[in-house]
């Protein structure tokens, strides 16, 4: 690959899963062993990472409590990574899906 100019990379999160106390709400995983990961993937030839953060808007969600849960795990991530070598791509996605506009996903993090 590098030698097409391409360069690798890994999405490194165990995936969204329901945040404890709070319905309707994700958390994504993974951070567990998740330095040991990154130095393996370095040795293998990734240069960059990804960890993607689900935020759904609702009544009342996202609460401060997903918010906080979902920026603490992609800050501890993407230290990890760069401590390790690697570009970390922090992907804090909003969810567009239901009756809201553009507008209310700008504002849902904030």
């Amino acid at each position: 690959m590098a030698d097409h100019g391409m360069i690798p990379g890994i999405k490194v999160d165990k995936g969204a899963h329901p945040l404890a106390g709070c319905p309707g709400e994700l958390v994504t995983e993974g951070l567990d062993g998740l330095r040991e990961r990154l130095q393996e993937y370095y040795k293998l030839g990734a240069r960059f990472a990804k960890w993607r953060a689900v935020i759904n808007i609702g009544e009342s969600i996202p609460s401060g409590t997903c918010i906080e849960s979902n920026a603490h795990a992609l800050a501890r991530y993407a230290a990890l990574c760069q401590e390790c070598g690697l570009v970390p791509m922090v992907e804090p996605e909003v969810i567009m899906d239901g009756d809201h506009d553009i507008e209310t996903c700008y504002e849902a993090p904030s």
